[in-house]
């Protein structure tokens, strides 16, 4: 048995798949030995539920899934060997660009981070960048109301901080109507080119 840093699922209980898929990913991750928690959005807020989950991890270690995923095979055996070589950095676990198919895991800068749906975050992190969104100009404006990326984008483009991507990526984001903003393109265009069941 491997040992993972807890574990944080947000997600919209008025969706009926959505709400079980997160029940079901933190059933399976308790039956593994591990902590996980669900996160519900409480006001139709992502946002708000995004800044919340950030703040339930504290000052300690932790893994940010989101409910429309489904996992590669062993997922937390590998998700603990990425953390393992890296464990001081933010580690992303998806991604749906072409360079995964041809350059495999890699270091990126912060500027360059996107998508929330499977990702790491060493000590102290999770609550720097909760303060960070909380004072993120773009959402206290209204020019991206909802853009959870882009803000941990611009909080490690400020910090001068890069990350690593893992590839293939760990997480499939499911073809699944956003819940942030049913408008979204979905299908193939947000699914990783990656991915291995």
């Amino acid at each position: 048995m491997v040992t993972l840093p807890p574990v944080f699922v947000t997600a919209v209980p008025w969706d009926p798949k959505r709400a079980v898929a997160a029940t079901r990913m933190v059933q399976w991750l308790h039956l593994a030995g591990h902590t996980a928690t669900v996160v519900w959005d409480k006001h139709h807020d992502h946002y708000e539920t995004f800044v919340r989950m950030l703040r339930s991890a504290g000052q300690g270690a932790a893994i940010f899934l989101e409910d429309d995923i489904e996992f590669t095979s062993n997922w937390d055996v590998k998700m603990a060997a990425e953390i393992a070589a890296h464990p001081d950095v933010l580690i992303q676990t998806y991604s749906n660009r072409n360079a995964d198919l041809t350059y495999g895991s890699r270091w990126e800068k912060g500027k360059s981070y996107l998508n929330n749906q499977c990702w790491y975050v060493p000590p102290g992190m999770a609550a720097s960048l909760a303060d960070y969104l909380d004072t993120w100009p773009n959402h206290l404006d209204g020019t991206d109301p909802t853009g959870t990326d882009l803000a941990v984008s611009h909080y490690l483009h400020a910090n001068r901080l890069s990350y690593w991507l893992v590839a293939p990526s760990l997480v499939q984001h499911r073809d699944w109507v956003s819940a942030i903003n049913p408008k979204r393109p979905h299908g193939k265009m947000r699914q990783s080119k990656s991915y291995v069941p």
